[in-house]
């Protein structure tokens, strides 16, 4: 019976992942090419000469609140979001700031996310990868722009994104500002769910951690795709578990079977 099970999850995986690989492009939902542009933000990518995507937005990113979590859902499908917020994790022992994407994850209850790899306009990602500590900031200044430049991108290619953060006021240097809890962000960003940068061990690893596997379909019927896809795995994968656990655990009762 395990040994059904495991050929299953492969077999599974193996055929979805080359369908979706191989998709026809009209499949994708075509409502993901909304825009939404904010001209304060397209002036500050103008001067700093830095490309501008489809969606951009300019606010004032403060994160001296912890629950000042921002979110922008344009240019996306229903229920999912780009987010950037702030966070002093216990592993750091400093604050830092980081984007990610969020979904529906399993029946919609919570959010799935995966972070968006942060590089320098250089192209060198950041030492921690998805990650902007203060040290990033000043490090990364560009006087002559007179802001902190940074291009970010989705790890499986479907979104792509460039940010500038500049002083909130205009007496502090950008040191003083994150001190201060606030920095003024232009953020840019483009979504092209026909980029294809998805693998099977990716989604392997995203259904055996309980997490619906981003097939770059919107809407609610790409919930339903993922959810199809994913549920059959997670049910052989508890099971699996479960006869594992019990064959390690002498004094609980197994199931039969090999």
């Amino acid at each position: 019976m395990i040994s059904k099970a495991i050929v299953f999850c492969v077999a599974y995986l193996a055929i979805w992942t080359t369908l979706m690989t191989w998709r026809p492009a009209e499949f994708v939902d075509i409502s993901l090419n909304q825009q939404f542009s904010s001209k304060e933000a397209k002036a500050a990518f103008d001067a700093a000469d830095v490309l501008c995507y489809n969606n951009s937005v300019a606010c004032i990113f403060n994160y001296s609140d912890p629950a000042s979590a921002t979110t922008f859902p344009f240019g996306l499908p229903a229920g999912e979001y780009l987010e950037v917020d702030w966070t002093i994790p216990v592993r750091y022992s400093s604050q830092l700031i980081y984007f990610r994407h969020l979904w529906h994850g399993l029946w919609g209850y919570w959010y799935d996310y995966h972070n968006l790899d942060i590089y320098t306009v250089d192209g060198v990602k950041l030492p921690y990868g998805d990650k902007i500590f203060r040290q990033d900031m000043i490090d990364n200044f560009d006087a002559a722009k007179n802001c902190t430049i940074f291009a970010m991108r989705d790890p499986l290619g479907h979104i792509k994104s460039n940010v500038i953060f500049k002083v909130h006021n205009s007496s502090f240097t950008i040191a003083q500002s994150w001190d201060a809890g606030q920095l003024q962000m232009y953020l840019s960003y483009n979504v092209d769910y026909t980029a294809s940068g998805m693998s099977a061990w990716g989604l392997l690893a995203q259904i055996m951690s309980y997490i619906l596997p981003d097939l770059g379909i919107g809407g609610i019927g790409g919930i339903i795709i993922n959810t199809i896809i994913a549920f059959p795995i997670i049910a052989c994968l508890s099971y699996l578990a479960f006869v594992l656990i019990t064959a390690l655990i002498p004094f609980i009762p197994g199931v039969g079977g090999d």
